[in-house]
């Protein structure tokens, strides 16, 4: 038993400045880390890495080195959060974007979205809660610390539960595959404009998972092969 009494959506593997356990925003506002016990029989020990106030839960979260300092830095809900490198200093938050004005608005979907010729990546945002969701593409600012500007991607999904980035045709952006409430969608940019068409229907999907030319849906009851179309299979 790790925690008795806790509610959240997402948990990570984490290692920082020596100390290894899993991440936990627990009731989607505490970040929490929760090391692994020293011996079989031990208990987990957390400590508090940051406490977000909004007015909505925090969810989505992914570890990646945002400011290029070489430091595994967290995506989480609105907001990035700077890791400082050393167990006594303090974590800082930074603001991506403002959608927090529903209780369940940052219960959020994040993947890294490298667009080619970018230097750095930008990020996908999409409200888990929403149907239709708030899906959007999150484009990074020079200055990371500031305000990430929103680019909606349209038709939005219901409720959209898993994102998967699929390898890009040169000189394209990479297609999305979005596990939503009524099955997969795929998503593609010609020119900025985005198309979508819906690979498999039959249930909510949780979880996507690429394996060789199909992808794995995770559905409450079943996981679903799915096959990608024949020009994303290579």
């Amino acid at each position: 038993v790790i925690e008795r009494e806790t509610e959240f959506r997402d948990c990570l593997p984490f290692e920082f400045d020596g100390h290894k356990g899993v991440l936990v925003p627990h009731f989607n506002a505490q970040l929490r880390l929760y090391e692994y016990p020293k011996r079989r029989d031990g208990k987990w020990v957390y400590s508090e890495i940051y406490s977000i106030y909004t007015a909505s839960k925090q969810g989505g979260l992914v570890s990646f080195d945002v400011d290029g300092d070489g430091l595994a830095d967290l995506f989480i809900g609105n907001y990035w959060m700077r890791n400082p490198g050393k167990w006594d200093l303090p974590w800082h938050l930074y603001n991506m974007n403002t959608f927090f004005d529903k209780p369940d608005a940052a219960l959020a979907r994040q993947a890294v979205y490298q667009r080619q010729g970018r230097a750095k990546p930008d990020l996908l945002w999409a409200e888990s809660e929403g149907a239709p969701a708030r899906f959007a593409l999150l484009e990074r600012p020079d200055d990371e610390k500031q305000a990430w500007p929103a680019h909606m991607i349209e038709p939005a999904p219901d409720h959209p539960r898993a994102l998967l980035v699929l390898e890009p045709e040169p000189g394209e952006w990479p297609p999305i595959l979005v596990g939503a409430e009524d099955g997969v969608r795929l998503y593609s940019a010609v020119e900025g404009v985005w198309h979508m068409s819906k690979l498999w229907s039959g249930a909510p999907v949780l979880a996507l998972f690429r394996v060789g030319d199909h992808v794995l849906a995770v559905t409450p009851d079943r996981v679903e092969r799915v096959a990608l179309p024949n020009y994303r299979r290579k």
